[in-house]
């Protein structure tokens, strides 16, 4: 170590600020890296580190001048097929580099909530009803734009009820929250046209949180219910919440101490998340899925998945909710790939949830799939319904008496 340090402070003043500023992106990169987060760039700082190294082990080996060009040439061509495979075939990417975020990890989520959120902006854990009120929210990716929009006291979408009102609320994940839409096109926005209506007293209050799953929405549901008179508790699932309890665990998620603990990620998911060519073997050699888990692996731990979610309805939500005389609906929307799909997640959900004895389960699947152009009411990149699909999931929800 000293020996390098010596070798900077030789180093002319013009070669030292560029270095510097090497090792300060290094660091950057090391810490996003920590925290499940890379990009592009984090590939190339990989390869230069990469790159270095080649050339400090050819120096030190005495390497011939043709092997280190055979060197070089397959460290080049590697780079050039990163290149090409993430930004001109665009594949494997995940679900966030195609709303154009980077790669985010869906293990390492605590460890990113924490820094990021708790110490950067005393944001304890925002799937929990733990925000910063008047926090800005951005709704915007590669399909569309909507104003920025403050949250309320809560932390939440929307409106807050006045405190007397008698609460419809919903819960639910960003389908609830309204992400694709503005604000006055979200499914709690719309289906409180018509509670209102029908009852002065009574409002709809949003509840959905980007990211949540049932256990979260039922963490969500305990700390709301002292604020306000609960009428009815409305979730709202689709088939991703299979695939966050499948990472996240059930409430073993929740630590004594108060953080959160998900699922160890394969130990080569850091490769996976800075490298291209890294994936395409995984996903086409190895026949890995997006959660990194081979067909085998996915139908089991999916089903258990499910099976979690209906024994939370059943021996918690469905009791405590009894306790209180408040109904309990869950509606059941399709996301696009699970259009025309008879054995898939959305069966594997439904048929769990349908399990559960006493609970109000509606299946949005006929509202959608009866669509004249299914693919005109979501986004493409995105995936989340536009203003049209939240419209119609709404209004069914309206007409099916529920309420």
């Amino acid at each position: 170590m000293r020996k390098y340090f010596s070798s900077f402070r030789s180093l002319p003043y013009k070669y030292k600020i560029p270095v510097i500023i090497y090792i300060v992106w290094g660091l950057s990169i090391c810490l996003d890296f920590f925290l499940g987060v890379s990009s592009f760039l984090t590939t190339i700082y990989i390869y230069s580190i990469a790159a270095l190294a080649l050339l400090a082990i050819s120096r030190k080996l005495n390497m011939s001048a043709n092997f280190k060009l055979l060197m070089f040439s397959v460290l080049l061509a590697l780079f050039g097929a990163e290149f090409v495979l993430r930004f001109i075939v665009k594949y494997p990417v995940t679900y966030s580099e195609k709303r154009g975020e980077g790669y985010y990890s869906i293990y390492k989520s605590p460890s990113r909530d924490y820094i990021q959120f708790k110490l950067l902006s005393n944001r304890k854990n925002f799937h929990t009803l733990e925000f910063d009120s008047g926090e800005v929210r951005n709704y915007e990716c590669s399909d569309y734009h909507f104003p920025d929009e403050n949250c309320n006291a809560l932390g939440l979408r929307g409106r807050l009820p006045a405190k007397n009102k008698k609460v419809v609320l919903f819960l639910g994940d960003s389908f609830t929250e309204g992400v694709g839409a503005p604000a006055d096109s979200c499914i709690p926005f719309l289906v409180n046209k018509h509670i209102t209506a029908a009852d002065s007293n009574a409002a709809v209050l949003n509840g959905g949180v980007a990211g949540n799953d049932m256990f979260f929405d039922w963490k969500m549901l305990q700390k709301l219910s002292p604020r306000y008179p609960i009428k009815q508790v409305v979730f709202i699932s689709n088939t991703t919440d299979i695939g966050d309890v499948l990472v996240r665990g059930g409430n073993e998620r929740f630590c004594p101490n108060g953080n959160l603990s998900y699922n160890a990620a394969p130990w080569w998911e850091p490769i996976y998340s800075v490298s291209f060519v890294f994936r395409l073997i995984m996903h086409n050699a190895l026949k890995l899925n997006y959660l990194l888990l081979t067909p085998e692996q996915e139908q089991i731990q999916k089903q258990d998945a499910a099976n979690k979610m209906a024994l939370l309805l059943k021996n918690e939500i469905l009791p405590w909710a009894k306790s209180r005389n408040i109904p309990v609906l869950v509606v059941l929307i399709p996301m696009y790939p699970d259009i025309g799909t008879t054995n898939g997640d959305y069966s594997r959900l439904y048929n769990a949830l349908k399990s559960v004895p006493g609970l109000q389960l509606l299946d949005c699947m006929p509202a959608i799939e009866t669509q004249a152009n299914v693919h005109d009411l979501y986004w493409p990149m995105d995936g989340h319904f536009k203003p049209v699909g939240y419209n119609i999931i709404s209004q069914y929800i309206i007409n099916s008496g529920l309420l």
